[in-house]
């Protein structure tokens, strides 16, 4: 059987970090693009990917690609592509964009996909909805299937989210960047999202744990195939063995964070507590290790730049110790290099990283 093609979708400036991770996950052969990667394989790789890489945004299975330069010569390449008995029965959610085509009039080009499918569009609330993506580009589109669902992004473990946190695959690529192999810390860690995603990356955890994917609506999912690649990914399960430390200056955030490592299972290996950064030594607490942080900054958190100012110091206060954030573009911090570069909630920040010795 021929492998699909398989496109990964990843937030813009996270394609190298993530092909990494995706060659650890054993994917050998990967093409990076602005903003997503390509790959080939079986339902094997679409499982994986979804439950095991934690910088992508969805993955999306192609299932034509063609060049259109009229509605008929649209028409005539989809009804040749046979794509009907993919969706059965089911009601498709179409999400189209178009750059540099001809066709540029989204509503007509959805009216004819759904005509030539036989299927009816989307209706909320409708689960068993299959998504398609169209991308069109220089007169080339393309139909994916949305393997993922909810974006990827939804662990399914954080049930309570503090002020102005950071998407959970931003995260991951702090932690991934970062590297951390001793202690870590998150002394601004507010609901917990930065430790949540260092226990993820420790013990693999398959997120089918905490949420489902659309594959498992289709009418060709093999119930008994997932399951089977499911008992593999468990296999690779790790313990958590490293020292975690989360602390926040609000009771209620710790209350959060508290509540979500409960629902991970793992509370009693995390030490949680109140303080205030702008208050403390920090090798009051650890005296070696890794500390990540989303700390508030501008206007998202009064009193943000006091933190920022503090955390800023503790390079210099515990030299064993590095430091790691996540800030706006643009700022100048002494002893601190930058690194990737990406975007938060429409705002344009980067990690920034101050090694201990």
């Amino acid at each position: 059987m021929k492998p699909n093609r398989i496109v990964i979708i990843v937030p813009p400036g996270l394609e190298d970090l993530a092909m990494e991770e995706c060659q650890e996950l054993g994917l050998s052969k990967i093409e990076k693009h602005p903003g997503w990667l390509v790959t080939y394989g079986h339902d094997r790789w679409v499982h994986r990917l979804n439950n095991l890489a934690r910088l992508p945004s969805r993955v999306l299975i192609e299932l034509t690609s063609f060049k259109a330069n009229s509605f008929s010569e649209f028409e005539a390449k989809l009804n040749k592509a046979k794509l009907g008995a993919i969706f059965q029965d089911r009601s498709i959610a179409l999400k189209i964009s178009v750059k540099h085509c001809r066709l540029y009039h989204t509503g007509a080009i959805e009216e004819r996909i759904l005509r030539f499918l036989g299927r009816p569009g989307s209706v909320k609330g409708d689960e068993s909805c299959m998504s398609l993506f169209v991308r069109g580009e220089d007169d080339v589109f393309t139909l994916s299937l949305d393997s993922t669902g909810d974006h990827l992004h939804r662990r399914g473990l954080a049930l309570h989210r503090g002020v102005a946190p950071l998407r959970e695959n931003l995260a991951a690529a702090l932690v991934r960047e970062a590297s951390p192999s001793g202690a870590v810390w998150d002394p601004t860690c507010g609901s917990g999202t930065l430790i949540l995603e260092t226990i993820l990356r420790d013990t693999r955890w398959p997120l089918n744990r905490f949420r489902k994917f659309a594959f498992e609506q289709w009418p060709t999912h093999q119930a008994s195939r997932y399951q089977t690649d499911l008992e593999e990914m468990e296999k690779e399960v790790k313990p958590l063995k490293r020292k975690i430390l989360a602390s926040d200056l609000e009771e209620k955030e710790l209350d959060g964070c508290r509540a979500n490592l409960e629902r991970a299972g793992c509370l009693d290996q995390v030490e949680v507590f109140q303080e205030d950064v702008t208050k403390l030594n920090p090798e009051d607490h650890l005296k070696e290790g890794v500390i990540l942080a989303n700390p508030p900054y501008g206007e998202r958190i009064a009193g943000g730049d006091e933190v920022l100012r503090s955390l800023a110091g503790w390079g210099e206060i515990a030299p064993a110790l590095g430091v790691h954030m996540v800030l706006p573009r643009g700022l100048k911090l002494a002893g601190f290099q930058r690194g990737i570069r990406f975007k938060n909630g429409g705002l344009g920040v980067g990690t920034y990283h101050h090694h201990g010795s």
